[in-house]
């Protein structure tokens, strides 16, 4: 993501905390539209231009980051 110009902050968990170039409202609509499920923060005084996109499998990364590129 950051190789995209995406903000990611550190994460030990099974998700990362991301801000895209573009509206995050925006990138989670592109991606929920391809079947990918993302948490979005509509609203939210501090997260309302992140995205809350839990790392799965290699295959369903990959998938998240070519629905990204075809954006």
């Amino acid at each position: 993501l950051q190789g995209r110009g995406w903000e990611v902050l550190p994460s030990t968990g099974n998700f990362v905390l991301g801000r895209p170039p573009t509206s995050a409202l925006d990138v989670a609509a592109w991606l929920q539209g391809g079947g990918l499920i993302v948490r979005s923060y509509p609203g939210h005084p501090r997260l309302n231009d992140w995205l809350r996109i839990a790392v799965r499998s290699p295959e369903e990364d990959n998938r998240l980051l070519t629905r990204l590129d075809a954006m």
